[in-house]
């Protein structure tokens, strides 16, 4: 997300990305730094055998637990980074 604001506004909107990104799946924003940061160095068939392990451990976290129902409830979620 990229977008130009005033000097003045800067510190609020740095703050405010911060805790949207702290209260996001950060466990999950965590696995798709690491698969994409690992892209540079193996073949596609590779990437996306490591992006199908990455969806697969995902899907054993309690963030998940947390963020289907949410969705399903259309509600923000609680992640826990767990």
């Amino acid at each position: 997300m990229n977008r130009v604001v005033p000097v003045a506004a800067l510190e609020a909107e740095t703050m405010a990305l911060a805790r949207r990104l702290a209260e996001g799946p950060t466990l999950a924003y965590s696995k798709a730094k690491h698969l994409f940061r690992q892209s540079f160095d193996r073949g596609l068939a590779g990437q996306l055998e490591a992006e199908r392990d990455a969806f697969c451990a995902s899907t054993r976290t309690r963030d998940l637990g947390a963020g289907a129902p949410a969705f399903f409830d259309w509600r923000p979620p609680t992640f826990e980074g767990r």
